[in-house]
């Protein structure tokens, strides 16, 4: 099985590594890049190593993979040897890591699912440092997305983060987005491949499994064009994403070079004069691109439309002195009529920075 290659594949299995190839070589993970494969043992997961496996030699790319086990279930263990098996056949180099989820969520006073989506993402970003991989590649595939798109929506996600996760962003790589979950499946049925099922995903208490499993079949028997409008709504966003990547980049730039690094944390200003400049279409987004730049927001994270129109309402009231508060331990303050945006890593770093600002 070792020398599974494109040729040797049944049709449709070979056209599904094909269109991830496409998918890799338009987002450049190929020609002598290393990439960090998430295995979670998972039937998708499983499928993206099986695919990239067979694709390594044509896009001459070298390949890693990492589980993380979060010891939330009993068959945890199982999926975590599963995975060094799996990788031990294909022979690409396993690495593990191993967290207590349950007692850090309680530390942290978060719920379980952020905890672990949490520790998952810190965990890669510090093996792709250390093994100097060029991407992590993650297994998400179109019902992840159809189903972030829905849970942004209730969470009151706004433009254009509404239309979910991204094929690339900040280091993390989706080459599966656009593929069912059943296509996946089927590709490693016919190959005969195996896979984990996670005992999790049956679980309705978790706002992830409800809209899966009841709200997106709904919404797929209104409208059997479901996932297609998805794709749609995703390819308009990205469009849109990058055309205010582009616009706001001078303005951006100039902010983060002026950044204020502190013991305890840091601080961007943007000024009352660049602020004027901008009409509030524009302000928003630039809002958006600093506080994901240093809160480093996992790739599934969200910041709500709700507090950034909120931020800009008091911007335009000059409701000077007023703080509003963003995931990742960041906050913005109006002052002297512009807005400083600041992270802090603990309470001392804060107070460190509010020193800063009553100067």
């Amino acid at each position: 099985m070792n020398e599974i290659n494109l040729a040797s594949l049944p049709r449709g299995c070979a056209a599904l590594c094909l269109r991830a190839e496409k998918v890799a070589l338009k987002y450049g993970a190929a020609a002598g890049k290393t990439l960090l494969l998430a295995l979670s043992g998972g039937g998708d997961s499983v499928a993206m190593t099986v695919i990239f496996h067979i694709l390594s030699r044509r896009l001459k790319i070298n390949l890693l993979a990492a589980h993380i086990n979060h010891n939330l279930r009993p068959e945890a263990d199982a999926d975590a040897a599963f995975s060094r098996d799996l990788c031990d056949w294909l022979k690409i180099p396993f690495f593990e890591k191993s967290y207590p989820i349950r007692e850090l969520a309680k530390e942290a006073r978060k719920g379980l699912e952020e905890t672990g989506r949490e520790k998952r993402y810190e965990a890669l970003r510090e093996l792709r440092i250390n093994l100097r991989a060029d991407l992590i590649l993650i297994a998400h595939q179109l019902d992840d997305l159809c189903e972030d798109v829905m849970t942004r929506f209730i969470r009151g996600t706004g433009w254009p983060g509404l239309a979910g996760m991204r094929v690339l962003e900040a280091g993390v790589f989706r080459p599966l987005l656009f593929v069912g979950g059943e296509e996946l499946r089927e590709f490693l049925r016919e190959l005969g491949f195996s896979w984990r099922e996670d005992s999790s995903n049956a679980d309705l208490s978790f706002l992830r499994n409800r809209v899966r499993r009841e709200m997106i079949p709904w919404l797929k028997k209104e409208n059997p064009s479901f996932e297609d409008n998805i794709k749609r709504l995703h390819t308009a966003a990205t469009f849109d994403d990058e055309f205010w990547r582009d616009y706001l980049r001078p303005y951006f730039d100039a902010a983060v070079s002026g950044m204020i690094k502190l013991t305890g944390g840091v601080v961007i200003k943007l000024p009352k004069n660049t602020l004027r400049l901008l009409p509030a279409a524009a302000r928003l987004r630039l809002y958006r691109l600093i506080i994901k730049a240093f809160a480093k927001i996992p790739p599934s994270g969200q910041t709500r439309a709700d507090a950034l129109f909120a931020l800009d309402a008091a911007l335009r009231e000059k409701k000077s002195g007023k703080r509003f508060q963003f995931p990742g331990n960041t906050e913005a303050l109006l002052k002297d009529g512009g807005i400083c945006f600041y992270k802090y890593a603990d309470a001392k770093g804060l107070e460190e920075i509010n020193s800063l600002l009553k100067r």
